[in-house]
């Protein structure tokens, strides 16, 4: 988990998946999602600022956890984590979790959204952001 202190003040937390690991239930091609290059990106721009277009960068807050999961996909929490999942709704988690061999506490979770680092989890964000936008009257070109 990594936390961060925002310029407001505000603490964001952030979970991530180890991709390693998850390469041996999906399929070759079942993640990849369009990605462009960076000098891609440097060149659209400078045509664009030479042929006076407007160009707008924005961002997508939450951007991830607006894509569902297709699949049935479970993670063991581990020690502190599953400590602070009950902290935060005890009335959720506390009768899921169970000791380790070692005595920490394990909380098995199965993900409703996307999570970062999840293999599939820009595909599927790709895919819900592409509908959006043709529901939208946008086209791919």
């Amino acid at each position: 988990m990594f936390l961060e202190r925002k310029r407001t003040g505000a603490v964001k937390g952030r979970l991530e998946a180890n991709g390693s690991k998850q390469h041996d239930y999906i399929q070759e091609g079942a993640v990849a999602s369009p990605t462009i290059m960076t000098k891609s990106v440097l060149i659209t721009m400078v045509i664009e600022a030479t042929e006076g277009q407007g160009v707008a960068v924005i961002g997508l807050p939450r951007a991830f956890l607006n894509a569902e999961m297709d699949k049935v996909v479970r993670m063991v929490l581990h020690g502190k984590l599953s400590e602070l999942m009950v902290k935060f709704a005890p009335q959720i988690y506390w009768k899921y979790v169970t000791l380790g061999t070692r005595g920490e506490p394990l909380l098995c979770v199965t993900f409703q959204k996307v999570l970062y680092w999840c293999l599939r989890s820009a595909l599927l964000f790709y895919l819900k952001l592409v509908a959006d936008l043709e529901g939208q009257g946008f086209r791919l070109n």
